[in-house]
């Protein structure tokens, strides 16, 4: 009687579904290796700014402006009798800018009569300007929201900024390329769940997750969400003694920055009432030792991450807790990187890309068809895990291991890999288990039962030598395997309309 749930706010339409038109874009890249020496570097770290530089580079971003654009004239812009609106969501502000600047370009190029505007915090240094959101735009940041409501602004390009919040019922379709998880995935997409008359279901465009981290990100919220476990929100009072002993800021100075930060989006002023305030503070900071600035920093996020956890599944009104959440996020930003060990510093000037292409897979609609409760895990403000040995390589073999991971294959290994679908394809719907399964079980005992079968012909067909790219893309890759397991079942079962029925 006194919870509404995501799961029955659709079902009685008072919002829509957004998952029902989820399309995943894949990313393929090919690097060489430039140096004439093979120097070791830590395997998890190199793998992570491999990504980073190939999802940042200007033809990259290019590229997928130019999907983005083409989608949004041909297949949304026409929605709500041609008000349709759609967010795109960047990694950070320097890819945010980057993709502004991309999709002003191709709009004028197409003379499709739609301009962009972009949403961001703070100034960013960018191509040796500095930038804020008023000198991107060319209008102050008060007035993003009327302004992406009116002619010819369409497309809202965000980095975490109206990520969360944000009620807009134009918004008709969202291109995300940052990774999401979690309650910030749930936040992000149901951006696009606000009904309008003649709203057709939403559209998302994901280059960065996959239909299996956004569906186990859902199921935790789309019935009613229950805590295994306690989660103490007096942790936050704990966490607040913790800073408090740094000397870091003081209570003013935090109620002081968290007035002018509102009179700035409001547009009464301007930065320079909020940033000496910071600086201030961040000065403080770095006078301090490392094992104390460890300590402030470790206990400012533990209560950024418990406050907004709580803050999605308890109806608590705290205005302490809300403005020390507010200043803890600004100072954050303003405070330097703790020091460590760069183990894969140097790796980018040994390497090049000379291929990339992105892809639009097959528009699926993720369906959360279970009536159980979602199952939270209770955080605690003292949780932490020691990080892990350095796992070093050799560059040629990261390369390799990259390129395998997300490159293309020769024209003969996608010709066999094909064929070896085909033969797997045919071996799952041949096994007796799975068959009878498909035509007496529920789905959630045959799909069980399809990855069962898939696991073991993968296991005899390595023992076999065969299917070697097919093996390894399965083995090396957990997205990878789960794009083939899809496949596989949907071919098998859900294509099967009489079954289906």
């Amino acid at each position: 009687f006194h919870k509404y749930s995501m799961k029955q706010a659709i079902e009685e339409e008072f919002v829509l579904d957004v998952l029902k038109n989820y399309t995943p874009g894949a990313s393929y890249y090919r690097i060489i290796r430039t140096a004439l020496d093979n120097p070791q570097y830590d395997r998890k770290a190199a793998q992570k700014k491999l990504r980073r530089m190939v999802e940042g580079k200007p033809e990259t971003i290019e590229q997928k402006a130019g999907i983005i654009v083409n989608h949004f004239l041909r297949h949304v812009r026409a929605q709500l009798g041609g008000q349709a609106r759609a967010m795109v969501v960047a990694a950070d502000i320097a890819r945010a800018i980057e993709y502004y600047y991309a999709i002003e370009r191709l709009l004028q190029e197409r003379e499709s009569g739609c301009k962009a505007v972009i949403a961001f915090s703070g100034e960013k240094e960018y191509d040796g300007k500095t930038l804020d959101e008023a000198a991107v735009n060319g209008f102050p940041s008060r007035d993003i929201e009327t302004k992406i409501n009116e002619e010819p602004y369409r497309l809202l390009v965000v980095a975490d900024k109206f990520q969360t919040g944000y009620d807009n019922a134009l918004l008709c379709a969202m291109y995300v390329d940052k990774t999401l998880d979690g309650i910030k995935a749930v936040q992000t997409l149901t951006r696009l769940n606000r009904r309008a008359p003649g709203k057709a279901d939403p559209f998302i465009l994901d280059f960065a997750n996959d239909a299996t981290t956004i569906e186990k990100a859902f199921k935790s919220y789309y019935c009613s969400t229950m805590l295994h476990g306690a989660t103490d929100p007096n942790q936050l009072y704990d966490l607040m003694a913790q800073m408090e002993a740094c000397d870091v800021y003081h209570a003013d100075e935090a109620e002081r920055a968290t007035v002018a930060y509102m009179r700035i989006l409001a547009g009464k002023e301007n930065r320079t009432a909020l940033d000496p305030i910071l600086d201030g503070c961040a000065a403080r900071y770095v006078e301090l030792d490392e094992k104390t600035r460890s300590k402030f920093k470790g206990a400012a996020k533990s209560f950024l991450r418990l406050y907004e956890f709580l803050g999605a599944i308890l109806p608590y009104d705290n205005e302490e807790w809300e403005k020390l959440h507010l200043f803890l996020g600004l100072l954050l930003r303003k405070l330097p990187p703790a020091e460590q060990e760069d183990l894969a510093a140097g790796l980018l000037s040994h390497v090049d890309m000379v291929f990339y292409r992105p892809e639009v897979q097959k528009t699926t609609s993720i369906v959360m068809e279970s009536d159980a409760n979602g199952v939270l895990k209770p955080l605690s403000a003292t949780s932490g895990v020691v990080p892990p040995a350095p796992d070093m390589a050799e560059l040629d073999k990261i390369v390799d291991e990259f390129n395998r991971r997300f490159g293309t294959m020769t024209d003969a290994q996608a010709s066999a890999m094909k064929q070896d679908m085909e033969d797997l394809k045919r071996k799952v719907a041949e096994n007796e288990t799975y068959k009878n399964s498909r035509h007496h079980s529920d789905v959630e005992t045959a799909m069980q039962d399809c990855r069962d079968a898939m696991d073991a012909i993968i296991t005899q067909m390595q023992m076999n030598d065969e299917g070697t790219e097919l093996c390894r893309a399965c083995s090396d890759d957990e997205t990878m395997y789960q794009r083939i397991f899809n496949y596989i079942f949907d071919e098998t079962f859900l294509q099967n309309t009489s079954l289906r029925t």
